[in-house]
């Protein structure tokens, strides 16, 4: 289900499909974030990837099922967030002529040797699926010292434990499979990394490698000082305007409608 931008217009002349993190949906993005994006004319559909939680790729499908049933055949830019980064990987795999542009916020090409950026405290494993995720970790070649504990149960209240581990399960077995750096190798459009300098999720050197992956691509790197992982709360006004600068700046935005503002 593609749920639209609170009060937004569904004549934007560009489609931005904001593609929430891991056990989140569209709320993940607030209204303040993004209310300088509006401002220019771009439609701006947040994705919730419903049941389709087994696998990266079963969201990215999703969200393009979502598009077509809306009839929205036209490239649209990605905007992923987090776990939403590896869905946007995904979708341009799968249908990259859709595609004018991905912004990459606050997260990473991922890989086994960088599975630290994803797992929580030090502590015991607290469920059975988590020791699974271990042993499968394990055989992938994982430092042992990264795997006394997988993303903490701290779920927010929002979410249930379910849907929690459905996408993390999700988020481990799309870095086990070590597909990430090849698709990321394959993106020629216009991307965005954005993210800031205290990010202890998926931390700046794991930003910065993602765009040294990006050889096909003209990538532009934003950090915002003194934020961290959930950028679009912390910092809404500074996260709307870098948005807003990057889709005018590569033309992802049609320069007709942004004349008056």
């Amino acid at each position: 289900m593609l749920e639209p931008f609170p009060d937004e217009s569904v004549h934007g002349a560009v489609t931005l499909v904001a593609l929430p993190g891991l056990g989140r949906n569209a709320r993940s993005f607030p209204p303040t974030a993004l209310s300088s994006v509006k401002s220019c004319s771009v439609r701006i559909l947040c994705a919730d990837y419903g049941n389709a939680t087994h696998s990266i790729q079963a969201m990215a499908y999703r969200v393009w099922e979502d598009l077509d049933h809306a009839d929205l055949l036209q490239p649209v830019v990605l905007m992923g967030y987090s776990m939403g980064g590896f869905v946007a990987q995904c979708m341009y795999s799968q249908q990259p002529a859709r595609v004018r542009g991905i912004a990459f916020v606050s997260t990473t090409a991922p890989t086994v040797e960088h599975i630290g950026d994803f797992v929580g405290n030090i502590g015991q494993p607290k469920d059975a699926w988590v020791e699974q995720i271990r042993l499968k970790l394990k055989r992938a070649g994982a430092p042992e010292a990264y795997l006394r504990e997988l993303l903490d149960v701290n779920v927010s209240s929002r979410v249930s434990k379910e849907e929690y581990r459905r996408h993390t399960v999700a988020i481990i077995a799309y870095i086990v499979s070590g597909v990430a750096p090849q698709k990321v190798a394959k993106i020629t459009c216009p991307t965005l990394l954005l993210y800031g300098d205290r990010d202890k999720v998926i931390r700046p050197e794991a930003v910065h490698r993602l765009g040294t992956m990006l050889v096909r691509s003209s990538v532009t790197e934003i950090v915002i000082p003194g934020v961290s992982h959930y950028i679009m709360a912390e910092a809404p006004m500074e996260f709307g305007a870098c948005m807003r600068s990057w889709l005018t700046r590569t033309g992802l935005c049609r320069p007709s409608v942004l004349l008056g503002h």
